[in-house]
């Protein structure tokens, strides 16, 4: 997954960033089972030389793409910003910046996501799905920290086992939006993806527990702000950054 070359350090960063690029346009424009290597060399303006000395095959591309784009690369970094969001803007965070994500490109993080699936994995270089798994339980470790001190300073109204229903009804709601916003067999009028819809379901959830939908909003606005900033921090990623991020969100201890 992302195999060093003989290119300089700038020059292969540049060539993931391009190939990244054109693979999310075709996944998006082709979906996962018709797209080519082919189109994604031509629109990366790349030889076939290039890409392979990068990539091993189709689903190596694949499984780099979802690691250099997940969105526990912003959340590995958050600290630094931390004094301008407070506990509840970092729990949103995690959701909000994968909407975006979503709503850019509908299909290719649906296909991302699918081909994510453990059992489609299952026989893989054990390696290469410990990276999306840190990335994974990253996120997902994070939410949790957030919503354990919500519920401690008494912003969330609810018992360990509420706190432990409330992230799992979060999962399903944001790996539904994700389906749904990517299906292109559901007809659109039984497909409610619009974001803000999201959002109003995750309000639905919170509002129960002590969350009022000034402090959502109030706290979405915070979140989607950083979800651009960080973006575009993030946009030039390099292989080594990426193996680093990997390797901290394995070990390392949430604040």
């Amino acid at each position: 997954m992302c195999r060093p070359n003989s290119k300089s350090a700038q020059q292969q960063s540049m060539l993931i960033d391009n190939i990244t690029r054109a693979t999310m346009q075709v996944l998006n424009d082709e979906g996962l089972i018709n797209f080519r290597v082919g189109r994604i060399i031509s629109n990366a303006n790349c030889s076939s030389k290039s890409f392979y000395q990068a990539y091993e095959d189709k689903s190596d591309l694949l499984l780099c793409l979802w690691v250099r784009t997940a969105v526990s690369n912003q959340l590995a970094t958050i600290e630094q910003h931390q004094q301008q969001l407070n506990d509840l803007s970092c729990l949103l965070l995690p959701f909000v910046m994968t909407l975006y994500r979503s709503s850019e490109y509908p299909i290719a993080m649906h296909a991302i996501s699918t081909s994510i699936n453990a059992s489609i994995w299952s026989s893989v270089d054990s390696g290469k799905s410990d990276k999306v798994r840190a990335r994974i339980n990253f996120f997902w470790r994070w939410v949790r920290h957030y919503a354990e001190r919500l519920q401690q300073h008494g912003q969330l109204q609810c018992s360990e086992q509420q706190l432990h229903l409330l992230c799992d009804k979060l999962s399903y709601l944001l790996r539904g939006f994700i389906w749904v916003n990517g299906s292109q067999l559901v007809d659109a009028q039984h497909r409610l993806n619009k974001p803000q819809i999201f959002m109003d379901l995750m309000a639905s959830e919170l509002l129960p527990l002590g969350i009022s939908q000034a402090q959502l909003e109030h706290a979405a606005i915070i979140a989607s702000n950083y979800a651009l900033h960080s973006q575009q921090r993030q946009r030039h990623i390099s292989c080594q950054q990426c193996q680093q991020l990997t390797e901290m969100c394995k070990q390392r201890q949430l604040p």
